[in-house]
């Protein structure tokens, strides 16, 4: 059976790649999880798994087209001096997140949004989460928030 998560998650990583804010603020867009090779960066958009609705429902009685649902996935990053307050910490990622949102509903009016799929997309469960780095003595050295959400999909196939 088809599926659009491929397509969609390989066009979205790449729209928010060549997004001029983001790339200005020097954030990293990632496929998937960018530190297995030990690569660490400050500020991060990482573009995660998807979760497929069950099943695919036909558009309409007779037609060739199937609607799919599915949610990506998303974190945001910012990873900064253990010494920073984590109330700026925070301000930074939200940043980087307001830049993700409104590229995604800035790509609803371009000439092939969505990478070309014929649907809808739309910033889902907002979250936020504070983590720390440790040095081998166990003492902190890094603190992150990440701010995670879910992109939901409903595409035409």
């Amino acid at each position: 059976m088809a599926s659009s998560i491929g397509t969609f998650k390989t066009a979205w990583k790449a729209r928010l790649a060549a997004d001029a804010t983001l790339t200005a603020a020097g954030v990293y867009v990632s496929l998937g999880n960018p530190y297995p090779g030990g690569m660490r960066v400050k500020d991060l958009v990482m573009v995660g798994d998807a979760t497929p609705e069950p099943g695919q429902e036909p558009v309409g009685i007779g037609s060739d087209f199937r609607e799919e649902k599915y949610e990506i996935e998303m974190v945001v990053s910012c990873i900064r001096p253990a010494q920073e307050l984590y109330s700026d910490i925070e301000a930074a990622a939200f940043v980087i997140f307001n830049a993700v949102e409104a590229s995604l509903i800035a790509w609803r009016s371009v000439a092939s949004p969505y990478g070309g799929l014929n649907g809808w997309a739309y910033i889902s469960n907002v979250g936020t989460r504070e983590a720390f780095t440790r040095d081998a003595d166990g003492k902190v050295i890094e603190r992150e928030c990440g701010i995670i959400f879910a992109v939901m999909v409903t595409a035409r196939i």
